[in-house]
């Protein structure tokens, strides 16, 4: 297998960038080299993949369209749920599944951003469709952001040079087997890394090709592996922090806590957990998600706390899209529009869509679709814009 081959082939490099040079600042052998220590802000992005129903974990109480449209589920969360009457004019109800969160939503370590998405016109269906709009958060027409096409907005920064630590580029990583499109660059991309479970093979995969290959001066992808195997040096000597559930993303929390703890060279860490595509028995399936959900997020942010970072610290929680308004047949819920984005941590960042009151007026697909959709509230790419302006970059 040539070089080229195996970069293609590789799950833990993703996106090759040939001619970028060496994130580690000119890296003329594969020799170990301390990691750069960071103790600044940091983001934690979680993707909730799916399409979350965000109507079922936070309800409004007395909606009646709610009522007529979603009795069921609408009547699972009222009737089992935990009245929350902290966020805004409408009294709210919690799922009870999603009880860890409750210390934090009280006193405002948690927060919840209502009825994020997309004005109709721009709105898609699609899982994957919408997935990568929310990694490129590309405005359209006069709104375009800066930045090539097919490109991460996280990813567009690293290219940039705008998230750098020393001569380090590449410090946005994915705790997964694959670099998501939101980490990739065109210049300079993330970094996948599959958590210390699954690592030793690709980082033994990675030492062999540079023992056996010999050393290219200038060459991007003989730089790139190096750089790669000096980033899986660094964190195979972390390991999971404790206090978290040992699978899905209570370990790769966990993770995240050890890269925090130990000042890894990371300002961004992405993380995701599946599941919520509940085209029926959504119920039921909700039970076992929320319960993960639940303890997960809740140990972060009780890590968080306990180690004085919530204020450095901001955790977003989000999904591609929510589910309709009404449920089906089977008990479950369709593709639908806008959800709630949860934030841990962050200081007053945010504060602008955190304090909005959550609203629940409905709106139509144009066209000849007469199916009544959740309108959204506050488009996701303002959320992000935000992020990047008074969070990564201030």
């Amino acid at each position: 297998m040539d070089r080229r081959q195996f970069i293609k082939n590789s799950a833990a490099i993703g996106a090759a960038t040939w001619a970028a040079g060496s994130i580690l600042g000119g890296c003329s052998s594969p020799s170990i080299v301390q990691a750069p220590k960071y103790q600044g802000r940091r983001l934690i992005l979680i993707s909730l993949d799916g399409g979350h129903d965000g109507l079922h974990a936070i309800a409004p109480k007395d909606v009646d369209l709610m009522h007529k449209l979603r009795p069921k589920v609408y009547a699972d969360t009222l009737n089992k749920g935990i009245p929350l009457t902290t966020l805004g004019e409408h009294s709210m109800v919690l799922h009870r599944d999603l009880k860890n969160w409750l210390p934090g939503l009280r006193n405002g370590e948690i927060r919840v951003i209502p009825n994020a998405g997309l004005p109709m016109n721009e709105w898609n269906g699609s899982h994957f469709v919408s997935q990568d709009f929310w990694s490129m958060a590309e405005y359209e027409g006069n709104r375009n952001a800066e930045g090539s096409k097919g490109t991460g907005w996280i990813g567009r920064l690293l290219s940039n040079k705008a998230l750098h630590i020393n001569e380090f580029k590449r410090t946005a990583i994915g705790i997964q087997d694959l670099i998501t499109l939101i980490l990739q660059g065109d210049v300079v991309s993330g970094v996948a890394w599959p958590g210390l479970e699954k690592a030793d093979p690709k980082k033994q995969e990675i030492v062999d090709w540079l023992t056996e290959t010999p050393l290219i001066q200038n060459d991007g992808v003989y730089q790139e592996m190096a750089d790669m195997s000096q980033i899986y040096q660094w964190l195979s000597q972390s390991t999971p922090s404790d206090g978290f559930q040992n699978s899905g993303l209570g370990l790769q929390l966990a993770h995240a806590a050890t890269i925090i703890k130990q000042d890894l060279p990371f300002k961004i860490i992405k993380c995701s957990m599946g599941g919520f595509d509940t085209h029926s028995g959504q119920l039921a399936r909700h039970i076992g998600a929320y319960e993960s959900l639940s303890n997960s997020l809740g140990n972060f942010h009780k890590f968080l706390a306990e180690n004085h970072l919530l204020e450095q610290t901001m955790v977003v929680v989000y999904s591609e899209f929510g589910r309709t308004i009404y449920e089906n047949s089977a008990l479950g819920t369709e593709h639908g529009t806008a959800g709630p984005m949860y934030v841990i941590g962050g200081g007053e960042c945010l504060r602008e869509f955190t304090d909005q009151a959550f609203t629940f007026g409905t709106v139509k697909l144009p066209g000849t679709d007469q199916t009544e959709y959740l309108k959204h509230q506050i488009d996701f790419r303002d959320v992000f814009q935000v992020i990047q302006r008074d969070w990564l970059l201030a």
